[in-house]
This record gives structure tokens, sequence and C-alpha cells, in this order.
């Protein structure tokens, strides 16, 4: 079809559709973020000044390359005089941090405006399988095309049906990552697109999940100039980005995504139409003022150690030595034993609270036991007396 009838059917600027038919821009190259100040043309004619004259003898050094940059900007009119580029803007750390996120079919529906004495529900898909997005997002703004990893044996090319640009795929027997998936995530796609690589190091955040931290991977990361920082244990809801402020709004997003197609196509959403509904909320949910605010709200970008209160990292205190409970066992019949007695503090919580949380705990365990994930004995054990 003509780019005019293509740019109108799928909602692409003509300008956006010329520009990768000419090759002016791949489509393989497309990232998400905040545009830079310069387009690559003006960017080259800065970039051959200083190196022509470094070579007369007369090497600029980097406060005058950003004034040199502030200038041009001026005179080219694309910032007003009161603005000026700092050191920063032009060689700025590249701070990412790479996290995973489970979607599934059977999305969370939003809730529906009713009566009170109405018991309308709202539609969802049934129980299916996990899908893992591998994301990727930058103390700038700047954000790494998703990362599919799809439950299967074999890949299938339409599983990626409706992706976005740069947007890859991958199969691993349960649909989540592993050392392998991993690995191959930062070689053949992390790498390709992260900016700012002329030998300058990387610093890269991660949990502590153990296909993060093989042996191999950390030394493939030292030879690209990739310093890899693992996270403390039992921090990344207030430490890592990502959680912080991205995950939550892509899983709203999605989910409303989810609703939006059942009830507009009176459809399901299978697996072969997850990629293109997450690929939407990827782009939304990883957007260069989510980001920033993210890196910013963890304190790690710009750097702010009083935003992270001191009793958000206290030690559980669920368990308590129970002295009491342990004279009593003394004076029975049963067997004396040297194990630590344990009861539960009592916590003055709505009824309903606390049966959510139950009803959350054991469908983590079933979904565990349905991917053959061994589940822990002491807390299958204690899922068991909730149970009861």
């Amino acid at each position: 079809m003509s780019q005019r009838k293509a740019a109108l059917q799928f909602n692409v600027p003509r300008q956006t559709l010329r520009d990768r038919i000419t090759g002016k821009i791949s489509p393989d190259c497309v990232t998400t973020g905040r545009a830079p100040v310069f387009s690559l043309e003006e960017e080259a004619r800065i970039v051959e000044h200083v190196k022509s004259m470094a070579s007369y003898g007369y090497g600029y050094t980097r406060q005058e390359v950003t004034d040199l940059a502030t200038d041009f900007a001026h005179t080219i009119k694309i910032k007003p005089r009161s603005e000026e580029f700092t050191l920063r803007c032009l060689k700025e750390v590249v701070l990412l941090n790479v996290d995973e996120k489970g979607i599934t079919l059977n999305h969370k529906p939003p809730n529906v405006v009713s009566g009170i004495e109405c018991t309308t529900s709202s539609v969802t898909s049934g129980r299916s399988s996990t899908t893992t997005i591998l994301g990727c997002g930058s103390a700038s703004g700047f954000a790494v095309p998703p990362y599919f990893v799809f439950e299967g044996k074999r890949m299938n090319n339409e599983l990626m049906n409706g992706a976005t640009p740069g947007a890859v795929g991958a199969v691993s027997d349960s649909g989540w990552s592993n050392t392998n998936i991993f690995r191959q995530y930062l070689t053949d796609h992390f790498l390709k697109y992260i900016p700012g690589r002329n030998n300058d190091n990387v610093l890269l955040l991660l949990d502590g999940h153990k296909s993060h931290v093989a042996v191999d991977i950390i030394e493939w990361a030292q030879e690209h100039h990739i310093i890899i920082h693992v996270l403390p244990a039992h921090t990344s809801h207030i430490l890592q980005p990502l959680d912080v402020g991205c995950y939550g709004p892509l899983q709203r997003i999605y989910d409303n995504e989810c609703h939006k197609t059942i009830r507009q196509n009176s459809s399901v959403i299978t697996k072969y139409n997850i990629c293109e509904l997450a690929c939407k909320a990827y782009q939304k949910a990883l957007s260069p003022e989510n980001l920033q605010s993210a890196f910013r709200k963890t304190g790690i970008y710009p750097l702010d150690k009083t935003v992270i209160n001191q009793d958000q990292l206290k030690p559980s205190e669920v368990f308590t030595r129970n002295e009491e409970c342990k004279e009593t066992t003394e004076t029975t019949d049963e067997p004396k034993t040297d194990e630590i007695q344990m009861q539960v503090v009592e916590v003055d919580m709505n009824r309903e609270v606390t049966e959510a949380v139950e009803s959350a705990v054991t469908d983590v365990v079933e979904d565990m036991q349905d991917h053959d994930t061994a589940v822990p004995h002491f807390f299958a054990e204690r899922i068991n007396k909730l149970k009861k």
C-alpha cells in the first residue's frame, strides 16, 4: 500500500514511516526515551570542529566543549540564551537497572461501576502460564526495548505479533528467566541498545537472583566495561528503580489493556496477543518521566541518602522467642528439645486484610507448585496451618 494509506491505517506519522523505508533510521535501533538536543548532523559538526582544532594543536577542555555546544545551540536557535549545557548533560554516567516482571493471561480486571446491591463481575481470562519481561531503564530516562520469555520448547514467531520495534522473544520450560536466558539477553540484546558505548563504564544494578550472578556473566561484563552491582537482599521494593516506579504502573496498564481487548473484541487473551498488549504497557510505564522519578525515589540518582526511611531496613519482627512456651513444654511428658519455640506476634489488623494476605500467599505457593518450583519446607508448613 502507499505510505499515506499505511500511515493512516496504522496511525504512524508519515515522516516516521518514510525514514524507515528510505533507511535513514533503522527499526532495530529505535529506542524509547528523551530525544537528544542536537541532530546527528549537528552533533557531527561539533565533533569535526573539536577534532580539527586538536589537529592544529589547540585541544579543548571538557568545559570548553560544553561552552562551545551551548553557543552552537544558541546560534541555531534550538536552545534559549537563558539556558546552558552542563558537563553532566554532555558526559552522563550510564546508570541502568535490569529486572524481570512476570505477567499472565489471567489479568486482574478493573473495578466496575454498579449499584450497591448489584453483583456484576468484571470479565477476565482463565488461569494461564507466566510470561516474563526482561526490562531495563536508565537514570536519564532511556528504556531498552522489552525482552520476552515465553513458556515452551521452541520459539514461535507468532508469539511476537504486534511487538514494538526492537522487542525480542525467547522461550524457557517455565516461562521464567534463567542463567542461559539472562546471558543471551545481555550479549544479544542489552549490549545492542545501551547508550554511550565508547568503552565508557556502565553501572548495571541487579537484584540477587541466581541467574544474575553466574561467574561467566560477571567475567563477560568486566570485558565490556560493565560494572554489575547486586543490590542487598530483600531491598528490591525500596532500592530497585523498576520495582519502585515502573512495574506497578506496567501491571495496571497491562490489566486495563487486556480488559479493553476482551470487551471491545469479544475475545479472550491468548499467548499470541499478550506481547502486543505488554509492549503497549511497557512503553507507557517505562517512560522517561517514570524512569527518572524511579531512580530519584530510590535515592540512587541523584544520590540522596535521606530518601530511604531507616525503619524500612529494620529486621522483620514477625517471629519472637517465646520463653513462656518453652517453660510450658518442659513441664509436659513430651521429650525435651533444644529447638527454639516460635510464635506469631499478634497483629491488630482488619480481618479482611488478613484473609487477603493469606489468599495472596496461598496463590504464590500454588503458582510455585504449578511450575514445579520447590517450596521451602517451613513455608509450606506455614501455609497448611493458615488453610486449617
